[in-house]
């Protein structure tokens, strides 16, 4: 079917031929190109996951389906493993759409509550996503996982001496390695991307227009402001 691929190519090519002058144009002027819910079964219920890497989206997935195992996990990380493995090497760009499209399509079919792991950050990538799922009778909310900049860039910085030191570092043993230049040159590299990252997400402005909210039907924010590691959240 390549639903999600084919929504993928619709915003791809907006993209390409948008004349706006600012990321709000864009955020008032996509809003037309919105597929409501096809359908009335409310038992069909997608959850979409937004937030940077480290933040805890994953750790919330784990929690929420402790509690309700009705829900399947679909992870765009996952795919692109699986994907690579069978061909032998990296997959890249449109690569990584047509792979996760068809792991899409096969999750709608074989289950009615889905739960999608992912950064999805960039709003018309995540709106590809919840037409996708409008189309396949699904209804859509968003758990945003609020940005905990100091939480999430430490424990970046942490997983990336973790591979370069070969040894797991941890809130009990970074202090042992925080002073050694390694670390130092590995913290200034994370911290560089991080920002780079936040940039290229345009997340503030994401979070000023509520751009996390085009589409769904409901947003739950979690966190607010503070380390976060259970189920739940502020629906808006």
């Amino acid at each position: 079917m390549n639903v999600y691929f084919d929504n993928f190519s619709k915003y791809r090519d907006y993209v390409s031929n948008f004349d706006g002058d600012s990321y709000i144009d864009l955020v008032e002027d996509v809003q037309r190109l919105v597929v409501p819910k096809v359908g009335d079964d409310d038992e069909k219920h997608a959850i979409v996951m937004h937030g940077f890497s480290g933040n805890g989206k994953s750790t919330w997935i784990r929690n929420f389906c402790l509690e309700h195992p009705e829900y399947i996990v679909l992870s765009m990380d996952t795919v692109v493993r699986k994907r690579q493995a069978e061909l032998g090497r990296r997959i890249e760009g449109m690569e990584i759409t047509e792979a996760f499209s068809k792991a899409f399509d096969e999750a709608c079919s074989s289950s009615k509550k889905i739960i999608v792991d992912g950064n999805f950050l960039n709003l018309l990538t995540r709106m590809a996503l919840v037409d996708s799922f409008h189309m396949n009778g699904y209804s859509v909310s968003l758990v945003d996982i609020t940005p905990i900049f100091d939480i999430t860039i430490e424990r970046r910085i942490m997983d990336e001496a973790s591979r370069v030191f070969g040894v797991r570092i941890t809130d009990e043993n970074v202090g042992l390695v925080r002073n050694h230049p390694t670390y130092k040159q590995v913290e200034a590299h994370v911290r560089s991307f991080h920002e780079q990252e936040r940039a290229s997400a345009n997340y503030d402005e994401q979070k000023l227009v509520l751009g996390t909210s085009i589409g769904v039907e409901e947003v739950i924010v979690v966190g607010n402001g503070e380390k976060y590691d259970g189920v739940g959240g502020k629906k808006m």
